[in-house]
């Protein structure tokens, strides 16, 4: 009996895990969210989110603000170490898209989605750092003739230590590096070291263009 329960229990999970996440996306009168599917991995204490797309709701975009084939969020195994239990999310080719347009409904710029709720929504612990593999950022013009698509592509992007896990005095905590292509043409580079908890910005910015 207690096998079966088990093997219910697993068998459910992708189910209740789909409907807990798309219930963790709904959360922006003006944007909606919506996965595919989802994998759970036990043994990695965490699953796998497939085909998340997130859609303006008003007026006729042509683009998702979003779209990942692949976001994978887990348990960052070596933080328990420092006492922490924190979270890692991996984007897999993610497309974020901007538009801009003669009416604000047709526009995209992303004001009023709660992204930050919704990011913690998606995992039950801090998420204490990140990994984007492959995306792409575009600043679209539909109306304009011709129209404009400007883009960053090849995106390569880390944020660590998002939660102070090793509890560093040190000011600036997180640091953020990413590395991808301008127009798939001019290489471009650039770190910041910041302090996520500091009510006033403070951070350190270093920019590389090939």
């Amino acid at each position: 009996i207690l096998i079966a329960c088990l093997t219910g229990i697993r068998l459910a999970l992708p189910s209740i895990a789909r409907w807990y996440v798309n219930r963790a996306l709904q959360k922006s009168p003006l944007y909606k969210g919506e996965v595919g599917s989802i994998q759970i991995h036990l043994l990695r204490g965490g699953y796998t989110i497939r085909d998340l797309r997130i859609d303006k709701t008003t007026g006729n975009v042509a683009v998702p603000f979003f779209y990942s084939p692949r976001i994978d969020l887990t348990l960052q195994w070596n933080a328990l170490f420092s006492g922490k239990l924190v979270g890692r999310i991996g984007i897999n080719s993610p497309e974020l898209n901007f538009v801009d347009a003669a009416s604000p409904a047709n526009s995209q710029t992303g004001h009023g989605g709660p992204w930050l709720e919704m990011i913690r929504g998606l995992f039950p612990f801090d998420i204490n750092s990140a990994i984007i593999h492959s995306g792409s950022i575009h600043f679209r013009a539909f109306d304009s003739n011709p129209p404009v698509d400007v883009y960053l592509s090849h995106l390569e992007a880390s944020i660590t230590d998002l939660t102070n896990i090793h509890h560093d005095t040190a000011p600036l905590i997180t640091t953020i590096s990413a590395s991808g292509l301008a127009m798939d043409q001019a290489k471009f580079a650039f770190k910041m070291k910041l302090d996520p908890f500091s009510c006033r910005p403070s951070f350190q910015l270093g920019v590389r263009l090939i």
